[in-house]
């Protein structure tokens, strides 16, 4: 452990069984002992080491917030389990006044009703002690069924996210400092960075590849089998194949493949996992454009593909731009975003390349002008903004408010990729990877075959695959999301 003083494991109970909770509990009634204890003792269940080694969304919650400090209303105040016995922040926060785990950090009005509540562990919680368990459950008939086994395999996730850069470290400050299971490393970032906005260049992926060596060691490189998988590629889609030379398939170009001829074992340089990737961009001979409808549901001619990350303030802003009418890429935009506020008295990373959120929008407006032909302010029928849920653009609003500058309005309406393949295909899609699993780019383990998740390049890259295969079946990709400026 890197902390200075031993860490005692924390010993909690297990999470309430909760047929024994009593039915019929209006939010009106008075907290009494019996259902404050089972309070109690779920919410300390989930900040305990037992669930924090399985639980992957609260482990992340817990390590992503602010010194440790988790605000109810993030989790809690939606949670199935805790709304059976009739919670709201006043009951919870009163609950967990006497916990001998957690801290409470409440905010009342003046009638004394709780208008904000914050939890944190009273120990801190060192993800080294505790690798995180990826748990797979045979669901076969027989002896083995329900049996929880332990992946301790090459490519488990923990020993993947190990070797992705930290995005709050190079956007400025990261607050888990040495604890933190991600690299801090600016010349990492940048590599992985300049590679990604030159997809099949042969030389940004030398590059690459030398700086991780460097970085991270051969070994750990080889552990986490990082190459090709973060690898980025040129992406398209060809509505038919074209003859290459000797009659075989041209392959300078990527192309959707049948559901058949897909495979789910982790990419390599040989294999087929739903495109056939080029090395090189398209040249004198352009994908055949499809034709796009005409109206108000017609899909724009470009679709401008973004994720931000960063929960309070943008700490990364990457774009690509998608030709509608072509089927594919023609350009990409990347900048680390610094904080307006967030990073206030804290010492900064030395060569951050962080840029203030102003200036990023006025370099994404030149970029679009000069990539589509259209600044930020003209974006609006003919390009369009594509994310993976309402957040984003929501975000950007948030964000100029907190920088004191003009939202744009291209932010006002939006593509939410999660609805259309909703509508399309049917089913709760509720985030990326749901649309992943769809298209089988998944491993075995549901990691993402594609980059590093939650890193905004890639989580882009894999955005505009599943909006390919929306377009290279005919559908139309029409605004569904709206915010008054």
């Amino acid at each position: 452990s890197s902390c200075c003083c031993p860490l005692v494991r924390q010993e909690l109970p297990l999470a309430v069984d909760m047929d024994t909770v009593v039915k019929g509990q209006g939010d009106t009634e008075d907290l009494d002992s019996d259902r404050a204890a089972k309070i109690r003792q779920q919410v300390e269940y989930y900040f305990c080491d037992r669930n924090l080694s399985r639980d992957e969304f609260f482990r992340k919650l817990l390590l992503e917030s602010l010194d440790g400090w988790v605000d109810v209303d993030d989790f809690f105040m939606s949670c199935r389990k805790l709304q059976c016995l009739s919670i709201d922040r006043t009951k919870l926060a009163s609950a967990l006044t006497g916990s001998r785990a957690l801290q409470v950090q409440s905010t009342l009005d003046e009638q004394g009703a709780c208008t904000q509540c914050k939890l944190r562990r009273l120990l801190p919680f060192q993800p080294s002690d505790f690798p995180l368990i990826s748990e797979s459950r045979d669901k076969g008939k027989g002896k083995g069924k329900g049996k929880v086994q332990r992946n301790n395999g090459m490519d488990s996730e923990l020993v993947y996210e190990e070797v992705a850069p930290c995005g709050y470290y190079v956007a400025g400050y990261c607050h888990h400092g040495d604890r933190c299971v991600k690299q801090h490393s600016i010349p990492y970032a940048l590599a992985i960075r300049h590679e990604w906005l030159h997809p099949g260049d042969p030389a940004a992926r030398e590059g690459l590849q030398r700086r991780a060596a460097e970085i991270l060691g051969e070994g750990a490189v080889a552990e986490a089998r990082l190459f090709p998988r973060v690898l980025s590629q040129l992406l398209s889609t060809e509505p038919a194949q074209r003859p290459g030379k000797h009659g075989r398939p041209d392959r300078t170009h990527s192309r959707w493949l049948a559901g058949e001829d897909r495979r789910d074992s982790a990419p390599d340089e040989g294999s087929n996992d739903g495109f056939a990737w080029g090395e090189e961009a398209p040249s004198a001979s352009p994908p055949q454009e499809a034709s796009l409808q005409v109206g108000p549901k017609a899909t724009p001619r470009y679709l401008l593909v973004f994720d931000l990350e960063g929960k309070n303030e943008i700490i990364e802003f990457p774009v690509v731009a998608i030709d509608a009418r072509a089927q594919r890429e023609v350009g990409r935009f990347q900048r680390f975003v610094r904080p307006a506020k967030l990073f206030e008295g804290q010492d900064l990373t030395p060569d951050s390349p962080a840029e203030p959120f102003k200036a990023v929008l006025h370099d994404l407006s030149l970029w679009l002008l000069e990539t589509i032909g259209l600044g930020l302010d003209e974006v609006g029928r003919d390009a369009v903004f594509l994310t993976c849920g309402d957040w984003d653009c929501n975000h950007v609003h948030a964000q100029c408010d907190i920088s004191g500058i003009r939202t744009p309005p291209a932010f006002c309406q939006w593509v939410n990729i999660k609805r259309t393949y909703s509508d399309i295909y049917g089913g709760d899609f509720r985030g990326m990877k749901s649309m992943l699993a769809r298209l089988r780019l998944q491993d075995s383990r549901g990691n993402v075959k594609h980059g590093f998740h939650h890193l905004g390049m890639h989580d882009v890259e894999n955005i505009c695959r599943c909006l390919l295969h929306v377009l290279k079946e005919g559908n139309a990709v029409t605004v569904n999301g709206f915010r008054r400026s």
